[in-house]
C-alpha cells in the first residue's frame, strides 16, 4: 500500500509539472495521462495540490491606507505604482503568472469525463477544480481586467498559446460559471473546516460578485454600471444561503472590562489569536499551522519593522457611543493614550495599545515605535511564539462576519439596506463588541466622506466604514479602494500619517506617568546625561532631521518628519512625488516580453 501511495504521488508530479508560466514559455510537449484520473481517488489526490495555491501567504494591508512607513516609497506594488517606479518594461511588475495554476486546474476538468464513482464524489472534484481556476482569473482580473481565457490544458500546437485577450465581460461570466458550479455541487460536510467545502465556494461567489457589481458601477470607463446590479444581487443571495444555513454564527457580547477607559473583545481577539479554530462557529475555512511541526506562519499584516498601521485607520473607530471620533473635543491633538479611550473595543485588537503584549515573553509587552508611525499592529500577534517574526495562529481565510458585511454592502448599493438588513448583519458585529446599533445618520461625519467623494448616501458610507474596522489588516482594504474607484486616497496626506506627536522631548504612550520615549530635533539637543537611558526609564530616543533622510545611527532616527515643524504627524518622507492616474493605475501592466511573446495580448487601459 506505501508503494502504491508513493507511486500515486509520482504520476500526479509528472501530470502537473510545467514551467511557472507556460504563457510566456511555449510547452515542447502534448500533455498525456495514460492510466490516470480513472477513479474518485485518483481525483481527490490530484486536488490535494490545490492547496499550496491559494493565495494565504500572508495577509497585507500594508499596500493601502491603512498602513504607513517609510517601506511605502520601495516596497509595495501600490507604492510602487504611484511613486512612478512600474513599467512595462521593468521585470514582471503585474503578477502575469497564475497560469500553470489555472492548466493544473484545467488537466482535471479535460480528463474529469474518464472518472468512474459515486456521481456527487466526482461532482465535488469538479468543483474543486472549477473554484481553483475561479480563484485565478479572478487575480488576473482584479490585475489586468481583459485577459485570455484557456479552458483546456494547451500544448505548443494550440492555437490557444496565442490566443488574444478576451474582454473582461466575457472572462467573469465565466468566473461566475465556475462559482456557480463549484457552490451547487461541492459537498456541504466542513470537517475541521481547513479543507474547501461548498460554503468556500459561495463566500468567494459572495465576494467576487460583490466586487464586480461596485467595479462595475464606480468605474466609468467600463461602461458597464447598466450591468452592475446583477453582480450586486447575486452577492446577497449567496450570502444570504450561507446565513440561512444555520451553519455559522457571529459569538455574543464580549468586552473587557475597561483598563484606564480602554475596552477590548475577547471573542473578536479570539479569531486571530488562537491556535485551532475548528470549533469556532464564525470560521468557515481557515489554515492550521502546528507550532511542533511547522516553522511558522507570518499572519501579521503589516512587517513590524517596515509599516505602522496609519492616523486614518485609527480615526474610522467609533466611540464607545457610536459617534465619530471626530466628536471628541480636540481629537486631532490628544495624546497617544487618550486616543484609546472610550473607543469601538476592535481599535484595541488591531492597534497595540497600552496594556496589550505584542510580543513574547522574552520582548517587550507593549510597542510603539515613531520610527514607523507609532501605531503597531496588535492583530494576529497577540498569541505569538518565542520566535521573533513568526506567529502560529490559526488563520481564517473565510469568515463568517465578511459574509455579513458583503451582504450589507449589496443591500446599500441596491438602495435595500433597511432597519432588518442592519439587524442580520451589521448589529450582529457590534453586539459581539458591545457597540451601539447601526444608525447612518449618527456615523457619517466630513472626515468619512472625505475619503468616499464620489459617493452622497450616508447608509453606504456607513457600511464602508464598519467594513474597514471589522476587516482591518486581514487583506482587503486595497481591493475596496480599487472597486470603489477612491485611488485618490493614496495622494491624501493622511495616508502617510501616524500618531500625533505634541513636541520634542519626553512623552508617555503607556500612560503609567513614565517616559517611553524621547524626540528631539538634532542629536545635540539631546541632555548629554541621557547616556544611560535605562536610569530615565526610557527605552528609545530619536531625533528628527530634515537634512538627513532615512540614515539611521543605531537608535538615533531621522526617516520622518514631523508636519509643522516642532509638533505635528508623523508623516515618513517622500523622496519621490506621488501621482495617481485614473484610471490606469487601477490595473497593472504586462511585461512586453510577454506581448512580444504574444502580440494578442493587450496592456490593460492607460499602460
Amino acid at each position: 500500500m506505501k508503494k502504491i501511495s508513493i507511486y500515486t504521488l509520482i504520476i500526479v508530479s509528472i501530470l502537473t509539472s510545467c514551467d511557472d508560466d507556460f504563457m510566456n514559455e511555449i510547452p515542447q510537449t502534448q500533455i498525456t495521462v495514460p492510466g490516470y484520473f480513472n477513479t474518485v481517488g485518483d481525483l481527490e489526490t490530484y486536488c490535494n495540490r490545490f492547496y499550496v495555491m491559494m493565495p494565504w501567504g500572508g495577509i497585507r494591508d500594508a499596500d493601502s491606507d491603512n498602513a504607513t512607513g517609510p517601506g511605502h516609497s520601495a516596497a509595495t506594488e501600490t507604492w510602487n505604482i504611484v511613486y512612478g517606479l512600474l513599467a512595462p518594461d521593468r521585470g514582471n511588475p503585474g503578477g502575469w503568472g497564475e497560469w500553470s495554476d489555472i492548466r493544473s486546474a484545467n488537466i482535471l476538468l479535460d480528463n474529469v469525463e474518464r472518472v468512474t464513482g459515486v456521481e456527487a464524489d466526482i461532482k465535488h472534484w469538479t468543483g474543486f477544480a472549477r473554484y481553483i481556476r475561479a480563484l485565478k482569473y479572478i487575480a488576473l482580473v482584479q490585475r489586468y481586467s481583459d485577459v485570455p481565457y484557456i479552458e483546456h490544458a494547451i500544448s505548443s500546437a494550440d492555437p490557444d498559446v496565442y490566443r488574444a485577450s478576451d474582454p473582461r465581460t466575457y472572462v467573469v461570466d465565466k468566473i461566475m460559471e465556475d462559482l456557480e458550479y463549484a457552490s451547487a455541487n461541492m459537498k456541504t460536510d466542513m470537517g475541521n473546516r481547513t479543507r474547501v467545502h461548498k460554503y468556500s465556494a459561495l463566500t468567494l461567489l459572495s465576494r467576487f460578485s460583490l466586487y464586480e457589481g461596485t467595479y462595475r458601477k464606480y468605474h466609468a470607463e467600463l461602461n458597464l454600471q447598466s450591468t452592475a446590479n446583477r453582480f450586486l444581487e447575486r452577492a446577497v443571495t449567496a450570502s444570504e444561503e450561507i446565513m440561512n444555513s444555520g451553519q455559522f454564527a457571529i459569538a455574543g457580547t464580549s468586552v473587557d472590562e475597561p483598563s484606564k477607559g480602554i475596552k477590548g473583545s475577547p471573542a473578536y481577539r479570539a479569531i486571530f489569536a488562537s491556535i485551532d479554530l475548528s470549533s469556532n462557529k464564525e470560521v468557515i475555512q481557515w489554515v492550521q499551522f502546528r507550532p511542533d511541526v511547522d516553522q511558522g506562519y507570518a499572519a501579521n499584516a503589516i512587517n513590524s519593522y517596515m509599516f505602522s498601521l496609519s492616523r486614518s485607520l485609527m480615526e474610522s473607530y467609533l466611540t464607545t457611543d457610536g459617534k465619530p471620533y471626530s466628536t471628541v473635543p480636540g481629537y486631532a491633538t490628544l495624546p497617544y493614550f487618550d486616543g484609546f479611550v472610550n473607543r469601538d473595543p476592535r481599535l484595541a485588537e488591531n492597534f497595540a495599545h497600552p496594556g496589550s503584549s505584542t510580543r513574547a515573553p522574552s520582548f517587550v509587552k507593549y510597542e510603539n515605535d515613531p520610527i514607523k508611525g507609532g501605531y503597531c499592529q496588535e492583530k494576529f500577534e497577540a498569541n505569538q511564539s518565542d520566535k521573533y517574526t513568526w506567529r502560529y495562529e490559526g488563520l481564517p481565510t473565510y469568515r463568517y462576519a465578511e459574509v455579513l458585511l458583503n451582504y450589507a454592502e449589496a443591500k446599500a448599493e441596491l438602495g435595500q439596506f433597511t432597519a432588518e438588513a442592519a439587524e442580520k448583519s451589521i448589529n450582529l458585529l457590534r453586539t459581539r463588541v458591545g457597540m451601539p446599533a447601526f444608525d447612518a445618520s449618527r456615523e457619517v461625519d466630513q472626515t468619512l466622506r472625505n475619503l468616499y467623494p464620489n459617493v452622497n448616501d450616508a447608509t453606504i458610507l456607513a457600511v464602508r466604514r464598519e467594513r474597514r474596522v471589522e476587516l482591518a489588516c486581514e487583506g482587503f482594504r486595497l481591493l475596496d479602494i480599487y472597486r470603489w474607484a477612491v485611488g485618490e486616497r493614496f495622494l491624501d496626506p493622511e495616508a502617510q500619517q501616524g500618531m500625533y506627536v505634541p513636541s520634542y522631548g519626553t512623552y508617555d504612550n503607556s500612560g503609567d506617568e513614565n517616559p517611553d520615549y524621547a524626540i528631539y530635533a538634532k542629536e545635540s539637543d539631546i541632555p548629554t546625561d541621557w547616556t544611560d537611558k535605562n536610569k530615565y526609564g526610557i527605552s528609545k530616543w530619536y531625533h528628527f532631521n530634515d537634512d538627513l533622510p532615512g540614515e539611521t545611527r543605531g537608535e538615533l532616527v531621522t526617516s520622518f518628519d514631523l508636519s509643522e515643524g516642532t509638533k505635528g504627524y508623523v508623516t515618513n518622507r517622500e523622496t519621490t512625488t506621488r501621482g495617481f492616474r485614473s484610471p490606469r493605475d487601477y490595473y497593472r501592466p504586462i511585461n512586453i516580453q510577454h506581448i512580444v511573446l504574444n502580440p494578442n495580448i493587450k496592456q490593460p487601459p492607460g499602460w
